[in-house]
Order: C-alpha cells, then structure tokens, then sequence
C-alpha cells in the first residue's frame, strides 16, 4: 500500500471509529435511560447490556481470527456500521423488554466486527509505537463519544419532556452508521489488501480443516499462560468499571437527582479528556511499559467510587466521574496482546482482549443490577469496589512486562 493510500485508509479507520464512539455513546447513555423510562425496572437495563456482551465476545474472537485469514477490513467496517445503524434505526419500533433485547443482542454481534481488524493493523505497521498508535485510534472514539453524549445534552434543553429526544437521536445516529457503511463499502471496492500478505495465515481448504484451524488458533491463545494472566486482570478491571458505569446515567438521576442535561454534559467532558489522554497514555505506554498504567487506572477508579460513596454534591460527582482512567485501561490491554501474539495472530489476540472485556461488561452489570434490584442503586459503588479490590490483587501477583520494545 502506498503512502498516500495508507493516510487515507487511517483517515476513514479514525473516521470509523469515530462513528463507532458517537453510536456506543447513544446505546451506553441515551438507551438506558429510555429502557428505563419504559419500563422502570434497572435490571432489565443490566440483562440488556449482559445478553448483548456474550454475543460481543463471540463475535470479537470470530472477526478477529478471521482477519488474519483474510488481511482486508473494510467489508468488517461495512458489518459494523450496517449492525449500528439496524440497532438504532429499530429501537423507535419495539416495545422495551424481550424484543429491544433480541434486537441489541442480535446487533451487538456484529457492531464490533471493525475493532480487531483496525487493532491489528496499525500495530503491525507500527511495531516500535504500538501504544502511541492505539491511543491516537481510540482518541477517534473518544471524540465520538462526547460528541454523542454533548448532542444528547443539547438535545434535552430544546424539549419539554426528556421523551421527545429519544427518536430524533436514534434516527441521527442510524444516518450517520449509514454514511460510515457507505464510505466503507466504496473505499473498500478499490482497496483490497491492508495487511501485508506475509503476515496472513494461510487458509487450510476444505470447510472442516478451516474450522478444525481456527478452533487450534482459539486454544493457542487461550492456554498461553501469560495472556490468561493479562486477561483475568482485565476482566477484574473492566467489571468494575462496567458494574458502575453501563448504570451510571440511572445511577445519577434516579438516586443521586442529578439533571440529564449534568449526566450527559459530565459523560462528553470524560470523553473529551479519554480523546486528549489516550495518546498521552500510548506514548507513555511505549517508553514506561503498560504496567504502571494499569495501577493508575486502578488509583483512579479507587477515588472516584470511594467519593461516590462519600460525597453527595451531584456537581463534584459529575467532576469526579470526568477522571481519564478508561483510557489508560484500554492502552495498556491492547498494547499487552500487541506485545504477547505474533503478527500472524495479532487479530485474533486483539480480538481476545476485546472479547473479554465485553465478557466484563456483561457479568459485572447483570451483577450489579441484580443488587441494585434487591437493595438498590446505593449499592453500584460497592460493587464496583469489590471488583476493583480483586483487579488490584491479581495485578499485583500475576502482571508483568512482556516484549517491550
């Protein structure tokens, strides 16, 4: 690939990207709060997010192991806007409850299809500042993000009821998962190869000895030591957030009586600061290591559900929550697989990391909306901590450097 057609293929991966934060900002803030406007129950918010993650997993392992069979991305671009724009452009048309979570479930299989794939390449192409450039990847997504939460706050003063809102953002975000499937699909007919042909993995013939190969890649980097390692600590970590954040739009309103318009405002101002960090956090993840990453990520976490649970001003919790500590996990778990696989099993490894932190967002919520059905929301911070205090421990035992260039 020349020079001039790899910076426009990191143009329209940033643009991707971008899109993929705006859509995951509707479905992570704006769709909580209309499932339980709908319906008032927080465990079905939980169980929506739960379903929709175990779909992710598999769909994050299958897309990833695929890429380094194929070396071309953007027919996965093209999945994941189409599975966006389906999701979004439906919600308006089901009832809350069964059908909205067949619908997400079934979407949320295929949404995430681009992330391996992009993952991989450029920390192929860029061996010696993987960090550097995942952050200035995911600095895209962050941008997104605030602008999907910033447009969801705007959108609150303009009505009189928060209920008016919901449609118009559902239709913009499905338009605009549209316009990413179309750029993809016309980019994608004139340029084929992305990732260099030597670090393709060949494809066994015959359907049985393609399935029997993959299944053998899945388990080469399930029993690696090291990435099962890296990979429970991530788990640990991102339940914890998971646990408190998918709630937090529920959380913030319901208990605490802090204003949409603040929820929304606190969320884009976090995305805001994730989109400036995430390439501070890749640069320092390059010289330093990934390590002392994932303990500041752990420090940060620590403060902000310890002053969930002891400060009551909505307007210092809305500061507290901004606190950049999700960039620094997503940096150093990307950056880990980066330095544990091969190029030839670089898509499947992110996959695998991508997968499990989806694994994450789908247990620790089921949990925590499970107890803040039983108890209440008072309770998500607690549950938070109990998920923070066991990533803290096996960060400690079981995390190392690994190929650090």
């Amino acid at each position: 690939m020349g020079k001039e057609s790899s910076r426009t293929a990191l143009i329209l991966i940033g643009f991707a990207f971008f899109v993929t934060g705006f859509e995951f900002a509707l479905l992570c803030i704006v769709v909580p709060r209309y499932v339980h406007d709908v319906s008032n129950a927080v465990l079905t918010v939980s169980l929506i997010f739960s379903l929709s993650s175990i779909t992710v997993f598999i769909g994050q392992n299958l897309f990833g192991f695929l890429f380094d069979r194929t070396g071309t991305f953007w027919g996965y671009i093209a999945i994941s806007g189409l599975a966006f724009g389906t999701s979004l452009g439906f919600i308006p048309h089901v009832s809350a409850g069964m059908p909205l979570i067949v619908l997400l479930t079934a979407t949320a299989f295929f949404q995430t299809a681009l992330f391996p794939a992009a993952e991989s390449y450029l920390t192929i192409c860029y061996p010696l500042t993987k960090g550097h450039m995942l952050g200035k990847l995911f600095a895209f997504e962050s941008i997104g993000w605030s602008c999907g939460a910033l447009t969801a706050a705007v959108a609150s003063l303009l009505v009189t009821e928060l209920t008016e809102i919901y449609t118009p953002l559902f239709y913009g975000g499905a338009a605009l998962a549209g316009i990413m499937f179309l750029v993809s699909v016309l980019y994608g007919t004139t340029t084929r190869e992305i990732k260099s042909t030597s670090t393709v993995k060949p494809t066994p013939s015959g359907r049985p000895a393609q399935i029997k190969a993959l299944f053998r890649d899945v388990k080469l980097l399930y029993t690696d030591q090291r990435i099962r390692r890296v990979c429970l600590v991530f788990l640990l970590l991102d339940g914890a957030m998971a646990s408190f954040f998918h709630l937090f739009s529920v959380y913030f309103t319901k208990h605490l009586g802090g204003s949409w318009f603040s929820t929304c405002l606190c969320m884009g101002i976090a995305g805001t600061l994730g989109a400036l960090t995430f390439p501070l956090f890749g640069r320092l993840s390059d010289r330093y290591g990934r390590k002392p990453l994932v303990f500041y990520a752990i420090a940060g976490n620590f403060i902000m559900f310890v002053g969930f649970l002891l400060i009551r001003n909505t307007i210092a919790l809305a500061v507290l929550y901004t606190l950049p500590v999700y960039s620094a996990i997503r940096v150093a778990a990307r950056g880990y697989l980066a330095d544990l696989t091969e190029e030839s099993t670089r898509g499947g490894g992110m996959g695998l990391i991508g997968s499990i932190q989806s694994l994450a967002s789908g247990i620790a919520p089921l949990i925590a909306g499970a107890l803040a059905a039983r108890y209440g929301l008072h309770v998500l911070p607690w549950t938070a901590l109990s998920f923070l205090v066991l990533s803290g421990l096996t960060a400690l035992i079981f995390l190392e450097e690994y190929g650090q260039t």
